[in-house]
C-alpha cells in the first residue's frame, strides 16, 4: 500500500522533487500486495499544512468524499482545484491504509485516509525598497499595492516592479533597472525587497526632422510633447526621455499634417540613439508628406432635417482652399448639432473624401443620417447635494416629455453652473426601454462648504 503519505503515488500539484520536466497526467499509484486486487474505499478525507487559510474555504474545493471508492481522476482534480486558488506554493495527494478493528467481519475493500498536503505561500511581514536616492521611499511605496499579512504572490511582485520602473521613467530615469527578492522570515514570512538601480537621467539632446519640406521644424516641433532639453531644463525635468510620448508624437505630427492639406503624409517609426554616456537621447523621425491637397466640390448628402442647401451655410470647409481637417471636425459638430436640435438625438455624419492624386484635388462629402425622433425621458439628479431639488430643476430648459434638443441641454447646464453652488455640473442622457426615449441624469458636485465667490468691478 502507500509508502507513508507521500511516499509513491504522492500526487503533486507544484514542483515538488520531480526532477524531469515531463507534463503527463499524474496519476494515483498504489503500492499493492502481489495478492492484493482489492478496491479502495475512502474512510476519512484530511487536509495538511494549513495555518493562516480558512480551513473552511480549502475543504470546500475538495471534491472527494468519505464513503466514495476512491477515484484516481476526481483526486486529481482535487489537486488542481486547489492549486487555482493561488494560496499554495504545493499541493499534494497522498493516500495511507488504515487497519480495520480486529473483531471487524472480513471485507472485500481496502479502506483508507486522503490526506491532501498544502505548501501555503509566505505571508509578507516586511516591504523594503532599496538603492533609491533620486526618489523617496514614500513616492515609491505609493505606487507599490502589495500589502502587509497579505499572502506574498510572485505575479503580484512583479506586476509592482513594473509600476516602479514606469514612475522612474515618468521622472526622466529611463535607463532604471528594478528587480525584486524575498528573504525568509520566521513562521512562513517573506521579506519583500526591491532593488533600484537608478542611473542618470536620459535628456533628449535633440529631435531631427527629416523629409518636412511643407512645414517647418520649429511648427512641428511646437505640436510635440517630447521637448528637448535646453540649458535651462537641464536642472529640472524639462527634456526629460519618455518613450510614452513617442506614440503619441506621431499622431500629432500626422494630424498637423492633416490641417495643412497632406491627406497622405506619413511618419516612420522614430529612431532613438543614446550616447556613449548614456546620458542623452537623440530622436530621428523622418517623415514622408505627400502632395498638398486643395478642396474641390464640398456637398452634404443622406437624410437630413434639412435640404443640403439650408444646411451649406454651416459649412467651413470651403472649394479652392487647401484641405484642413479640423475644419471638418467643426463642420460634422454643427451638422450633427443641427439635426439633435431637431430633436435626432442618434443623429451621425460621415465623412466621405474622394481624391484625384493627379490634379491634388480633394472633393468632400458629409453624409447625414438624422435616425429617430427622440423625447427627454425622466430627469434624475445624481451626487449628493443639500440644494433643493426645486431649486436645480427651474433653471433647467427643458421638462419630462419633450423634445429632445443638445441646445437645452448645454444652456441648461450653464444655467446651473451660474448658481455657485457647484463645483461641477453635467448632464448624461442615458437609454430606456423605449429607444426613442433618453432620461436624463444632472451630476452634481457642490462646492467645500463654507466656499464663496465674490464679484468685483470698477469703472
Amino acid at each position: 500500500y502507500a509508502q507513508g503519505l507521500f511516499g509513491r503515488g504522492a500526487l503533486s500539484g507544484g514542483d515538488g522533487d520531480k526532477k524531469d520536466d515531463k507534463k503527463a497526467e499524474p496519476e494515483l499509484e498504489v503500492v499493492r500486495e502481489e495478492s492484493s486486487a482489492l478496491p479502495l474505499r475512502i474512510v476519512r478525507v484530511t487536509l495538511g499544512g494549513i495555518e493562516r487559510v480558512d480551513k473552511t474555504t480549502v475543504g470546500n474545493q475538495v471534491r472527494c468524499r468519505a464513503g466514495e471508492i476512491l477515484d484516481p481522476t476526481k483526486v486529481a482534480d482535487d489537486v488542481r482545484r486547489l492549486m487555482a486558488m493561488g494560496l499554495f506554493d504545493d499541493v499534494r495527494a497522498g493516500l495511507q491504509r488504515l487497519k480495520p478493528a480486529t473483531d471487524a467481519p472480513a471485507s472485500d475493500e481496502i479502506g483508507v485516509e486522503l490526506r491532501f498536503q498544502v505548501l501555503e505561500r509566505p505571508s509578507i511581514a516586511v516591504i523594503e525598497i532599496r538603492g533609491n536616492t533620486e526618489q523617496s521611499t514614500e513616492s515609491v511605496m505609493k505606487v507599490v499595492d502589495l500589502r502587509l499579512n497579505n499572502l506574498f504572490s510572485p505575479q503580484d511582485a512583479a506586476s509592482n516592479v513594473g509600476k516602479i520602473k514606469d514612475l522612474y521613467r515618468d521622472e526622466g530615469f529611463f535607463l532604471a533597472n528594478i528587480a525584486y527578492h524575498t528573504e525568509a522570515m520566521p513562521q512562513n514570512q517573506v521579506r519583500v525587497v526591491f532593488d533600484v538601480v537608478e542611473r542618470a537621467e536620459v535628456k533628449v539632446r535633440e529631435v531631427r526632422l527629416l523629409g518636412n519640406d511643407g512645414i517647418a521644424d520649429d511648427d512641428i516641433k511646437a505640436v510635440l510633447r517630447t521637448e528637448e532639453g535646453k540649458l535651462t531644463s537641464l536642472l529640472g525635468k524639462g527634456g526629460n526621455f519618455k518613450p510614452e510620448n513617442l506614440d503619441t508624437d506621431i499622431q500629432y505630427i500626422q494630424y498637423l499634417y492633416l490641417t495643412r492639406g497632406y491627406i497622405q503624409a506619413k511618419v516612420d517609426d522614430p529612431l532613438v540613439s543614446l550616447s556613449a554616456d548614456m546620458k542623452y537621447i537623440t530622436i530621428t523621425l523622418r517623415i514622408h508628406e505627400g502632395p498638398q491637397f486643395t478642396v474641390g466640390k464640398v456637398t452634404i448628402e443622406g437624410d437630413s432635417v434639412d435640404p443640403a442647401d439650408k444646411l451649406m451655410p454651416l459649412v467651413a470647409l470651403k472649394p479652392g482652399q487647401i484641405f484642413n481637417y479640423a475644419l471638418v471636425q467643426q463642420d460634422g459638430a454643427k451638422l450633427r448639432d443641427a439635426q439633435k436640435n431637431a430633436g435626432y438625438a442618434h443623429a451621425t455624419v460621415e465623412n466621405r473624401p474622394s481624391p484625384d492624386t493627379e490634379k491634388k484635388i480633394l472633393d468632400w462629402t458629409y453624409f447625414v443620417q438624422k435616425g429617430k425622433r427622440c423625447f427627454f425621458g425622466q430627469i434624475s439628479l445624481a451626487g449628493g447635494t443639500s440644494t433643493r431639488d426645486k431649486v436645480i430643476r427651474r433653471e433647467l430648459s427643458f421638462v419630462e416629455g419633450e423634445l429632445y434638443s443638445e441646445d437645452k441641454i448645454q444652456n441648461s447646464q450653464r444655467l446651473i453652473q451660474r448658481l455657485g453652488y457647484f463645483e461641477k455640473v453635467e448632464i448624461k442622457t442615458k437609454p430606456t426601454a423605449i429607444p426613442q426615449v433618453l432620461d436624463v441624469v444632472i451630476e452634481l458636485k457642490e462646492r467645500t462648504t463654507g466656499s464663496f465667490q465674490v464679484g468685483m468691478g470698477f469703472s
